[in-house]
């Protein structure tokens, strides 16, 4: 994780990241918690995937349900005295698991995290 933090530092492009530290054997090892950004980033043909096609089919109803679930738990996390800002998932969890005291941290309002998941 620690790798790919330091490769995205600065990247600008999607099509620029590192892959994903969770995928093993190019399979989403976190899949049953994945965070929303990652729900929302599907495929309806293999074969556009494949060919890098500008265009990949997709389906709105569950990019729009992701966007209202994102939403929504930013918002209540917001109304609860939660740090609701959004951070990159790599980083977000190395903190996480770096710092013992990040969640007990968290849930008292302090922002945990920085810029993009760096440790604040």
């Amino acid at each position: 994780m620690r790798d790919h933090v330091a490769a995205d530092a600065g990247t600008a492009s999607w099509s620029d990241r590192p892959e994903c530290p969770f995928l093993v054997d190019r399979r989403c090892s976190v899949y049953a918690v994945r965070p929303s950004a990652c729900r929302k980033a599907h495929s309806l043909a293999v074969e556009a995937c494949a060919a890098n096609a500008p265009r990949i089919p997709q389906s709105l109803k569950l990019v729009v349900g992701t966007a209202a679930l994102t939403q929504g738990t930013l918002g209540a996390y917001a109304e609860a005295g939660f740090d609701a800002s959004q951070h990159e998932m790599v980083s977000a969890v190395l903190t996480a698991l770096d710092d013992p005291t990040a969640e007990a941290r968290w849930c008292a309002g302090e922002p945990v995290f920085g810029p993009r998941g760096t440790a604040v």
